[in-house]
């Protein structure tokens, strides 16, 4: 039996977290404010609106940090954002027609609409069609990205290193 093997995951790039900055907290704050002016509302309500937009921005960014891959009892097994999960056994992937994509071409110009997932600027999680099926993306999308294709669809991984992540898999399959 081996141990498992963790396949390093891109960090979650700058732009992601200010867009999920100013859309959770700068801008209901001026909303709020413009219409506490205009309507005669409390202001002391900013600080309602502050809390409740810094809860979301943490909910938000721990998702898109939250995703990994591992290699463990003879299964790929994916977690993107914390909240989607999705299996693949090592006998399905292709590993002989896998694509890297290299920015500047970004995640969201290879995967098609949004299935069942998140996608915020710099970061998509979860399902989204592509030409040949479903694919499961997980990772930030300002990164290099490796497109694996199954059986039913493809894995698109957003990998620091995306010649290292293959060499991972391609030996974990090789000593199966």
């Amino acid at each position: 039996m081996t141990a498992p093997v963790d396949i390093e995951l891109a960090r979650t790039h700058w732009t992601t977290v200010a867009w999920v900055g100013g859309l959770t907290l700068a801008l209901p704050l001026v909303v709020y404010w413009l219409a506490a002016r205009i309507t005669g509302l409390p202001v002391s309500g900013l600080l309602v609106v502050a809390a409740a937009g810094g809860a979301l921005f943490g909910l938000i960014l721990m998702a898109t940090r939250a995703s990994r891959a591992r290699i463990d009892a003879g299964q790929l097994q994916l977690v993107a954002g914390g909240l989607f999960r999705h299996q693949v056994s090592l006998d399905a992937l292709q590993l002989d027609a896998v694509q890297i994509h290299y920015p500047p071409r970004r995640l969201g110009q290879v995967i098609g609409r949004r299935l069942k997932g998140l996608s915020l600027p710099g970061a998509h999680l979860g399902w989204f069609s592509m030409p040949y099926g479903r694919a499961f993306v997980v990772g930030p999308a300002e990164t290099p990205v490796l497109e694996i294709r199954t059986g039913d669809g493809a894995i698109l991984l957003a990998v620091a290193n995306p010649q290292d992540a293959l060499t991972r898999l391609r030996s974990v399959v090789s000593d199966r």
